[in-house]
């Protein structure tokens, strides 16, 4: 018995010892760039209580938990008062932001396409530093990837799918529709992911839910402000849609407002887009069906790994279901008993069985 006994603590702390190796052969990428007080900075563009920036923060925080790292977050809108980066295209100012952002971070990364001039410039300009951009695929307009250039992109008609079908099973009316700010691939593929999942629903359950014509807000002078959001949305309305899904940045406080204006708060739910919309517009969380996510955090922290990791080299990071890039927010509670289906066709998506296309 004992000699039982010692091969069973003897094999235990076998086990000990390999997990502890594991982790540390896992950690080893990063133990030289961690052991010299590897610091990130993190430029963001508007105010702190923009959900996108707190989602970046948040997984910068959580890089810094895990990896020890030093940590920056400069935000240019309150540091030099510009929206949107256009006003800082002249040389001078784009090199005294570069330095000032560049100044002893050993990776930049930057939340949000309106940094793309900062960002291209900046990295060409100073190779012996690693930069990041969340949401553009600046990599891709390169022949090869930039081997200090780490850039990204969501697969957004994935979520955008579950959406449509969402929309589609939920829907009295059985009409419903998608709106853009303008026509361009980045907009559309939210928009196309949506209207193949009200396909979806109709090819599967027998039923004939119609979805609008595609509309895009570029005839107006703001096409991603409140008030297309509020034109648009009530003539959706007054055609009969009761599901919305407008994609075009601030639009969707003109379509709640519209759902307001026509007393329709009963009936009419909205699909928010990038984020979730009932933190954004937490009043309004009743009219909110669900939103389309782009996790930034998720991202954020790839970034992080992907700077620790001296033997990289350049990296597109695309956010997928699978690895938690993109996804649906909170299911509004009048269309929880869709949870199961929506885990269920979220799986198939994953798996391949489903291939939505942007």
């Amino acid at each position: 018995m004992q000699r039982s006994r010692g091969a069973v603590s003897g094999r235990k702390h076998l086990f000990s010892f390999c997990a502890v190796l594991s982790f540390i052969l896992f950690l080893a990428p990063f133990a030289n760039a961690a052991g010299k007080s590897f610091k990130v900075t993190l430029l963001t563009e508007g105010t702190k209580s923009d959900v996108p920036n707190q989602l970046a923060i948040r997984g910068l925080q959580e890089a810094s938990s895990l990896y020890f790292i030093q940590t920056n977050v400069l935000n240019l809108r309150e540091k030099f008062f510009f929206f949107p980066c256009e006003t800082c295209r002249s040389p001078g100012r784009l090199n005294g932001l570069e330095n000032n952002m560049s100044s002893a971070s050993d990776l930049t990364i930057a939340n949000g396409f309106f940094f793309a001039d900062l960002i291209a410039e900046a990295f060409q300009n100073s190779p012996h530093r690693k930069y990041a951009i969340v949401d553009l695929p600046l990599g891709l307009f390169f022949p090869e990837l930039p081997s200090n250039l780490w850039s990204s992109d969501f697969a957004v008609e994935q979520p955008s799918f579950l959406a449509g079908y969402l929309s589609a099973g939920s829907s009295v009316t059985k009409i419903v529709a998608t709106y853009g700010g303008i026509d361009i691939p980045p907009v559309t593929a939210f928009m196309h992911g949506f209207e193949q999942g009200v396909a979806y629903w109709n090819a599967t359950q027998n039923d004939d839910v119609v979805v609008l014509p595609e509309q895009f807000a570029d005839s107006f002078p703001d096409a991603f402000g409140f008030d297309a959001g509020l034109a648009i949305g009530t003539d959706l309305i007054q055609q009969g849609a009761d599901r919305i899904f407008p994609v075009a940045g601030f639009g969707p406080f003109g379509v709640l407002q519209a759902i307001h204006d026509q007393n329709v708060e009963g009936s009419v739910r909205m699909i928010g887009v990038d984020v979730d919309w009932a933190l954004i517009s937490p009043e309004n969380k009743a009219l909110i069906l669900t939103s389309v996510l782009k996790n930034f955090d998720r991202a954020v922290l790839d970034a992080v790994q992907w700077g620790l990791d001296q033997n990289s080299g350049g990296k597109f990071y695309l956010g997928t279901l699978e690895n938690g890039g993109t996804g649906l927010a909170p299911l509004n509670e009048e269309v929880q008993n869709f949870q199961g289906i929506m885990d269920s066709l979220t799986q198939s998506i994953i798996q391949g069985d489903i291939v939505p296309l942007p």
